[in-house]
């Protein structure tokens, strides 16, 4: 059999809890007592698709279910999955050579469950989660949270970057140029405003839908025009770029957004540096023979892939 291969991503935790006084959201004094109570309340839930609101299930547009379930919840650590039920057609399977419905040999109301292990580094506000393409992202537990305990909890979780690399991003103050490549996919369900490259490749877009439904690559590579002959060589501002990102990282409940981007700007003492903004997010992969597929070997696999980066990027 195969081995079951998965990538983990690692993200900043930023959690805010709702402050009746100011009837707004601030960040959390105590992030530890604070995560385990939040992580504590869906105990309470139960799993009713008739009563959606106080139910473990949240309906996503794509007409399947998330919930979470905890397994450990510690001072040091809560291990936990995000699960994506879909009882909207279930799947064909094959039994010598004929095709059957798995609706027909099990029970009407079950689903298939796609599960996505993730484990939360309390003391350090680190959250790693398994990519499973099938199921649900880590955009999806972010906005399970706050549906589910809306006016009590706010929480993002930020791609964890590179250190080093992120002095060097941070420290751009002009760009020259910058290459972008994203999916078509992506492209289609981005709701950002269309500004800048957001424009270009909007309309990149428009030009392969024109042939194919199939699912393209897209790059665009944008450098400033020389407007004067006073400006030979004109730049973009640093600040709106960054900007221009954290758009194109605004959350989508079922999607780990997928860019690359090259940039190539100066500093404020006028040095040339080039960064890869994409490949400083700090991602690992880890591997589980057929039959380690069990939570708790996920969940040892995860923190193995955690402990190994954590002193040269995270500390």
């Amino acid at each position: 059999m195969r081995k079951i291969k998965r990538q983990i991503y690692f993200y900043d935790i930023e959690l805010r809890t709702y402050d009746k006084e100011t009837n707004s959201y601030v960040l959390s004094k105590d992030f530890k007592k604070d995560i385990q109570e939040l992580f504590c309340s869906f105990d309470k839930m139960p799993f009713d698709k008739e009563h959606l609101d106080y139910s473990m299930y949240l309906k996503k547009a794509n007409g399947t279910y998330d919930f979470v379930e905890i397994d450990t919840i510690n001072d040091n650590y809560i291990e936990g999955k995000l699960i994506n039920a879909d009882d909207s057609g279930l799947t064909r399977y094959e039994e010598n050579g004929k095709i059957k419905f798995l609706k027909d040999t099990i029970s009407s109301t079950a689903s298939i469950a796609e599960i996505s292990h993730f484990v939360i580094f309390l003391d350090m506000k680190v959250m790693a989660f398994e990519y499973n393409a099938k199921s649900s992202h880590s955009p999806s537990l972010a906005n399970y949270i706050k549906t589910k305990l809306k006016m009590k909890y706010w929480i993002e979780f930020k791609n964890l970057l590179n250190k080093n690399k992120q002095k060097k991003f941070n420290s751009l103050q002009q760009i020259k140029s910058f290459k972008f490549t994203t999916s078509s996919k992506f492209l289609l369900s981005e709701k950002a405003s269309n500004k800048g490259f957001f424009k270009a490749a909007s309309a990149a877009l428009d030009l392969t839908k024109r042939t194919t439904d199939v699912e393209q690559t897209i790059t665009i590579e944008i450098k400033p025009n020389r407007i004067t002959k006073k400006n030979k060589q004109p730049y973009y501002d640093a600040e709106e770029l960054k900007n221009s990102i954290n758009e194109l990282k605004i959350e989508d409940e079922d999607t780990e957004k997928y860019f690359k981007l090259d940039i190539v700007g100066i500093n404020e003492l006028n040095e040339q540096i080039a960064v890869n903004y994409s490949r400083d997010i700090l991602t690992t992969g880890i591997t589980l023979e057929p039959d380690q597929i069990e939570s708790e070997n996920f969940y040892e696999k995860i923190k193995e892939a955690y402990n190994n980066i954590y002193n040269k990027y995270i500390k």
